[in-house]
Formats: structure tokens, C-alpha cells, sequence
């Protein structure tokens, strides 16, 4: 009889998730903390956060999501590179890279929706079967 792992695959994939956020999201729990920095309004005036809800998140008791440190870093490279006249393909590579950042963060969202759900049925049905 092959030796089984004392944890089941959804505990596993469950732990695969929460490092992949850990990497695009600092957490906070500071409430009315900031997702996004204040570079990044002067970077994208026109931009706004589409169904964006900053507040479920406090409501429901958790940390909030912000910006990475790596994505803040590049945000202030970004503006610096501006002011300072360092080059016009280098502040638009760098639009680009923040711009991949919040699509991530948007599929990664849907993402943690999608595994709720189904963690939600699989523990349904276990109970169910008990």
C-alpha cells in the first residue's frame, strides 16, 4: 500500500494560493489602508478601479489587500523616471509592467472566488457524506 499524505490535495492547493497572494499583495489591517499608492493616481489620473470594493474585506473581518513591495518600488521608479527625464521608453516599459501588476491582481481576485466556492462544496458534500 503506497504511503498516502497525512493532508488532503485542497488543504495543498489551498497553500499554493495563499503564497502566489502573498507575492502580489501586502497585507494590511490597518483600516482605510491604501491599495494602490500615491504615485500611482499621478502615473493613471484617468484610471479608476472597475466594481472596485475596499471596504468588503474590513467589513468581513480580514486584512485588506495593498500593493506589493515590488509594485511600489516600480511605481516610484516610475514616477522618478519622469520627473527626472530618464526616458520616455523606460517610464512606458514601466506603465506596461504596472498595468500587467493590476491584471493579475484582477485574475487573482476571481480566482479566490472561484476557490472559495469550491472549497464551500466540497466541505457540503463531506458533510453530507457523514
Amino acid at each position: 500500500i503506497p504511503h498516502r499524505s497525512s493532508r488532503c490535495t485542497l488543504c495543498c492547493v489551498e497553500e499554493v494560493i495563499k503564497a502566489y497572494e502573498a507575492v502580489i499583495f501586502s497585507k494590511s489591517s490597518a483600516p482605510g489602508a491604501s491599495r494602490r499608492g500615491g504615485v500611482d493616481e499621478e502615473l493613471f489620473p484617468e484610471e479608476e478601479e472597475e466594481g472596485a470594493d475596499h471596504d468588503s474585506d474590513e467589513i468581513k473581518g480580514r486584512q485588506t489587500r495593498v500593493d506589493s513591495e515590488t509594485e511600489r518600488i516600480l511605481k516610484n521608479l516610475v514616477f522618478m523616471a519622469r520627473n527626472q527625464s530618464a526616458g520616455r521608453e523606460f517610464v512606458e516599459q514601466g506603465k506596461i509592467h504596472l498595468q500587467y501588476f493590476d491584471a493579475i491582481k484582477k485574475e487573482f481576485k476571481t480566482l479566490r472566488q472561484l476557490w472559495i466556492a469550491l472549497s464551500e462544496r466540497v466541505a457540503g458534500v463531506d458533510e453530507l457524506a457523514m
